[in-house]
């Protein structure tokens, strides 16, 4: 994955206003079509079904009040991040666990597993930090939110 933030993550793909979403579905078809709006994505339904492809073989509920989903898909134009923050829903109706905010992850279909695991793994590497989650679940400044995730990528 590129390791400047600047082409995965942009303002156009973050939303921190704390938007009602009343299930996993509706927060699927609101972050596709931020990616979708932002050039990321040519067809958002085809990008929904990757990610509930992808739900079936395991909850991408991480703890802590985050959701990472994520799906690879034809669609993708090229590998994308979106940060969205919420009122708080229940995620899986198996863990009973509530998430308050979500990174989505579209990857291109022709990215390589071993790059896609990679890319998972140094994403999630930025929630180990207690005081960026804290920030991630608080700040209103859109800009804010793209720069600390700037500072800590490029750290990974």
């Amino acid at each position: 994955m590129d390791k400047d933030i600047n082409n995965i993550l942009s303002l156009k793909t973050i939303d921190v206003s704390d938007l009602q979403i009343e299930n996993k579905d509706n927060l699927f078809k609101t972050m596709a079509k931020m990616f979708y709006d932002a050039d990321c994505i040519r067809d958002e339904k085809a990008f929904i079904e990757a990610l509930y492809k992808r739900e079936k073989s395991g909850s991408t509920y991480m703890g802590n009040g985050l959701a990472v989903p994520h799906g690879k898909s034809e669609t993708v134009v090229k590998p994308s991040i979106a940060f969205i923050r919420f009122k708080p829903f229940t995620y899986d109706k198996e863990e009973n666990e509530k998430a308050e905010i979500a990174l989505m992850l579209a990857i291109p279909a022709s990215t390589e597993q071993k790059e896609y695991i990679g890319m998972l793994a140094n994403i999630t590497r930025l929630f180990l930090d207690e005081e960026f989650l804290v920030k991630l679940k608080t700040e209103k400044d859109k800009n804010i939110i793209l720069n600390e995730f700037k500072d800590r990528y490029k750290n990974i």
